[in-house]
């Protein structure tokens, strides 16, 4: 998946395949990513912390959040997964968008209708299925 883009977290290594021991002894295979380092956290923490946004910041960062959703939708990829626990705060605050776990390709104008995702930030359409 080749998503470059400045407001998308950066995935700089992937291993396949990896054993990790488990605590209780057990050996697990395992898949490691090496991502960029996100200083600031998560957008939910800080909203947590701080309170809204104002609609000047709001709007600043939406626009950031558009623009990586767009450059996705461009490369012919749904996120799926989109909410505040997966926005965060690189260094010098730039958003990144991160956690496509459940991204898949898409073709066209179809519709993704599979409930993926945590229910409460899922669109409404989604849940009446």
């Amino acid at each position: 998946m080749n998503l470059d883009h400045p407001n998308i977290i950066k995935i700089y290594d992937v291993q396949q395949d990896v054993d990790y021991i488990k605590r209780n002894g057990k050996t697990v295979l395992c898949t490691f990513l090496v991502l960029e380092l996100a200083l600031n956290g998560e957008i939910f923490d800080y909203v947590a912390e701080t309170g809204c946004f104002s609609e000047p910041v709001c709007r600043f960062f939406m626009k950031r959040i558009l623009s990586a959703l767009k450059h996705c939708h461009d490369k012919g990829y749904a996120h799926r997964d989109l909410k505040p626990e997966n926005i965060f705060f690189g260094e010098n605050h730039v958003l990144k968008l991160a956690d496509f776990g459940f991204t898949t390709m898409m073709s066209g104008n179809e519709k993704l209708l599979t409930a993926l995702g945590t229910p409460g930030y899922m669109a409404p359409e989604i849940m009446l299925q």
